[in-house]
């Protein structure tokens, strides 16, 4: 296992808006990141989810 902590900004159509409190994993069967919820000040709380796959 590879624990380097190289980073690359990834650019994509559609992104989750700034929060704080945010729950967020790695599905290792598919290779995604998961995140769900969160807050922020201006809309409050979150209840959705967004997969990132590396590329979008």
């Amino acid at each position: 296992m590879n624990l380097s902590a190289d980073w690359t900004r990834v650019e994509t159509n559609d992104t989750p808006s700034p929060r704080a409190s945010a729950a967020i994993a790695f599905d290792e069967v598919r290779a995604n990141v998961v995140l769900f919820g969160g807050f922020d000040v201006s809309q409050g709380g979150h209840s959705d989810t967004w997969i990132f796959d590396g590329a979008d």
